[in-house]
């Protein structure tokens, strides 16, 4: 009775590894997201705050986050953290900054990083 509980478990699994995207070199994926741009402009505000491992980011879908999509893999965000300053104060800090990634969304980099 137990192999045919396992059996169709088993089955399910496979399928599912198996199900996943394309690993291919020249497909296309998510990497070049308006979330992925998101989570990258994240990374990049941390650097030029005073206290990084204070930074708290809101959800891409909250009230003052904007993603736009400027071309092939260019992305301009606007959003905001919650992090501490250099008295230690935790205050809120509007972002701007353009993101890009390679043509294989591997590496991004920044431009036009502004903190207001």
């Amino acid at each position: 009775m137990r192999k045919f509980f396992f059996l169709p478990a088993l089955l399910v699994i496979v399928i599912t590894a198996y199900s996943g995207g394309s690993d291919k070199p020249g497909s296309k994926s998510s990497n070049c997201s308006d979330t992925t741009a998101f989570v990258m402009s994240q990374k990049f505000v941390r650097r030029a705050l005073k206290a990084p491992s204070t930074a708290e980011f809101p959800y891409m879908s909250d009230d003052g986050v904007m993603v736009s999509k400027q071309g092939n893999c260019r992305f301009t965000v606007h959003g905001y953290v919650d992090a501490q300053n250099g008295f230690g104060a935790q205050i809120r800090t509007r972002y701007m900054v353009d993101v890009s990634a390679d043509a294989a969304g591997k590496s991004w980099s920044s431009s036009n990083l502004t903190l207001f």
